[in-house]
């Protein structure tokens, strides 16, 4: 995808930010989120599918016979709860659905998905007027919390059609804080879904003119935080031969962080390029490099800790790197991403697309196996030393 002065670039749709970033999906129960980012995606004119688990799956193929498949991939799915149990007076016990933080969550409005349709509740613990005074300094085990809908009985909360296995989501729209900062709910990974359903338009929009070195596959994938089963059904099934994944990461850059054990990582100081376990070390730093040629913001997180659908991804011997913007309270019922890493992760990933460089090299790493043959130096270096031993 060499550059092509004629073709205007489209601009990044910030109305849709709306779209993305309200919906709820909840591991294993994303099916409102898909349909909603299916429909956008078709009326942008994308080939669009969902697989038998609810990834949506967006296709833009190449021209070029025999060309290789490149993924670019973005999780859809969001931590939660998960109703277990139902008490005699109505109240309802919960687990983790993935690594939801407990700490934040106390006394915030939820919503139960059930078949009936959403059950508004609060998630609750005992009032600090109540609790002992060891209690009060103290993280209340899951055990202890509970979820309240208003009712008195184990019946009223049947005829609301709550039952065990039902899934919980945390409240709240996004808005604007400060002009540039965004705060919401899940932000991880609808504003990496966002990113990604830009990416594809302009592809699309490009591919239409212009002779595309790749077929794309777009995934707004299902279950990442859950054990990125998503990711691990599509790299089965679709087996593309490169991959570049989207995701939010963790941002250091406010009290109480130790940075003697973490890297520091700000908002608004570009998106984050993981160097971790997962990412291919060399397209890392071509990745780096086209950065830096287009004088771009971007910054190194090299933590092995945590995972994303790039480490899977890995796993199955498809070289491929990760990045995206990052967050502060990740996890919790709010988290903070800055509008300037958003929109420069969009560009950088679109320039790597265009760039011969990057291009060069996905395609040096396909196939998966080749012939090896000694270089024409180390040739030489070999016939100097035999020379030198006799």
């Amino acid at each position: 995808m060499t550059k092509d002065s004629k073709i205007k670039e489209l601009p990044i749709d910030w109305k849709a930010l709306d779209t993305f970033l309200n919906i709820h999906s909840p591991s294993t129960g994303e099916s409102n989120a898909t349909e909603v980012i299916a429909k956008y995606m078709y009326d942008l004119g994308v080939h669009v599918q969902k697989d038998s688990f609810g990834s949506v799956i967006c296709t833009i193929p190449s021209k070029k016979k025999d060309a290789p498949t490149l993924l670019l991939d973005a999780h859809l799915d969001e931590v939660g709860f998960k109703v277990i149990d139902i008490t005699k007076g109505g109240f309802i016990r919960f687990q983790k659905l993935g690594g939801s933080d407990l700490h934040c969550s106390m006394g915030t409005e939820i919503t139960i998905h059930t078949s009936k349709g959403k059950i508004p509740g609060v998630l609750a613990n005992k009032s600090i007027h109540l609790k002992k005074y060891s209690e009060k300094f103290e993280m209340p085990r899951i055990e202890h919390l509970f979820i309240d809908v208003g009712v008195t009985s184990i019946d009223e909360v049947k005829k609301l059609g709550i039952v065990r296995g039902d899934l919980v989501t945390v409240n709240g729209n996004f808005r604007w804080l400060n002009k540039n900062r965004l705060i919401g709910r899940a932000l991880d990974n609808h504003a990496g879904c966002f990113i990604l359903s830009q990416i594809l338009a302009k592809i699309n929009h490009i591919s239409k003119k212009r002779e595309l070195p790749f077929n794309i596959i777009g995934c707004f994938s299902v279950q990442e935080e859950i054990g990125l089963r998503g990711a691990t059904i599509i790299s089965n099934k679709l087996n593309p031969d490169f991959s570049i994944v989207i995701d939010l990461t963790v941002a250091t850059d406010h009290p109480e962080v130790d940075l003697k054990k973490n890297a520091e990582i700000k908002l608004g100081s570009g998106p984050v390029i993981r160097k971790g376990l997962g990412e291919h070390h060399d397209l890392v730093e071509t990745v780096c490099k086209i950065a830096e040629n287009n004088k771009m913001l971007y910054q190194i997180d090299p933590s092995t800790a945590g995972a994303n659908n790039q480490d899977i991804i890995y796993k199955k011997g498809i070289p491929g790197i990760s990045f995206g913007p990052s967050s502060r309270y990740l996890h919790s019922t709010i988290t903070m991403v800055d509008k300037k890493d958003i929109e420069i992760c969009i560009n950088l990933i679109n320039k790597c697309l265009h760039d011969s460089s990057l291009q060069a090299q996905f395609l040096n790493l396909h196939p998966y196996l080749k012939e090896w043959k000694p270089s024409s130096k180390s040739r030489s270096k070999s016939r100097s030393k035999s020379r030198s031993k006799s």
